[in-house]
């Protein structure tokens, strides 16, 4: 029997956000933040990547703090730092749903497609200082 694995979640964008053309395919990397529910707890981080189009319609879309859902799968890979194995677990992405952005006076903004002049404004439940720099 074959395995499946999908994985879905709703993160905040970290800092780290790198566009690349490959030549033959586009690469959009950057990092996530996933809450724990327990407590105050640190996010756990996260890579995420997109390839092709994806990636091509979300440069200059994606921004530093915005809420995105994300679709994709998870990948495992390993690489040598030192004498150490080193192993990463990334997302690579299917679908990104950019949500909202957090304004740095805790408002959050609306960057679902709105036109222009129609934003919503909403109190955040969360502010930047509410977390880590993305570590990754």
């Amino acid at each position: 029997m074959r395995t499946y694995q999908k994985w879905t979640g709703l993160c905040r964008v970290g800092k780290k956000i790198t566009f690349k053309d490959l030549g033959n395919n586009l690469v959009l990397n950057f990092t996530v933040a996933i809450d724990r529910r327990v407590g105050k707890q640190p996010p756990d981080w996260f890579r995420v990547v997109c390839w092709g189009q994806l990636a091509r319609s979300l440069r200059g879309i994606i921004t530093p703090d915005a809420y995105a859902f994300i679709v994709g799968e998870l990948r495992a890979s390993s690489f040598k730092s030192g004498h150490s194995m080193i192993k990463v677990v990334s997302i690579e992405a299917q679908e990104v749903t950019v949500l909202s952005r957090i304004l740095s006076d805790g408002a959050t903004r609306r960057t679902d497609g709105e036109a222009p002049g129609e934003d919503e404004f909403t109190d955040a439940t969360v502010s930047p200082d509410d977390y880590n720099e993305d570590p990754i």
